[in-house]
């Protein structure tokens, strides 16, 4: 089976990037672009589908949803995040891009695109944090790259992510 290519649509960019990758509030307008998603199948297991993100951010009102769009207004992936119950700390809980999109850089912009939003949002400094399974060697080694000291939660079962911003 192929996988489906990303939406495109007309947006309003709320975080901009050179780079050719915004992020833009979900909207009832776009949403079901970023439901449409393809994530890929290994790591699904790891990140849900994104309806069941949308669904968990409708069950935590201080979650933040963004859809990742490219300079050719094509939804290409999705982020959330909230605030942490400590000042100056944002827990990054969600990160997908779409199944074809992977490898080309996207996600690390995306995530460049949040952390110059949250520094202009909150100052510095600024702590960003995340959890993901300890089994999912692609997610372990994709924050490492982009800075993230990666850590094994006392459980063994996750690993926990803070960048220092």
């Amino acid at each position: 089976m192929e996988a489906a290519t990303p939406s495109r649509m007309a947006v309003v960019p709320t975080i901009s990037a050179a780079a050719g990758v915004s992020l833009i509030e979900l909207t009832v307008d776009n949403y079901q672009h970023v439901v449409e998603l393809c994530v890929d199948p290994d790591q699904e297991k790891f990140v849900g589908t994104p309806a069941e993100a949308i669904a968990d951010a409708y069950f935590h009102p201080g979650y933040v949803m963004r859809a990742i769009v490219t300079a050719d207004n094509t939804i290409v992936g999705f982020l959330m995040y909230g605030l942490g119950d400590q000042h100056r700390v944002v827990v990054l809980h969600r990160l997908l891009i779409h199944c074809t999109q992977q490898g080309k850089g996207i996600g690390s912009e995306a995530l460049r695109q949040l952390k110059l939003h949250l520094v202009r949002s909150y100052g510095l400094p600024l702590i960003l944090e995340l959890v993901t399974n300890s089994e999912n060697a692609a997610a372990i080694a994709f924050y490492r790259k982009l800075g993230f000291e990666m850590s094994l939660t006392p459980d063994g079962k996750k690993q926990r992510g803070i960048l220092r911003v």
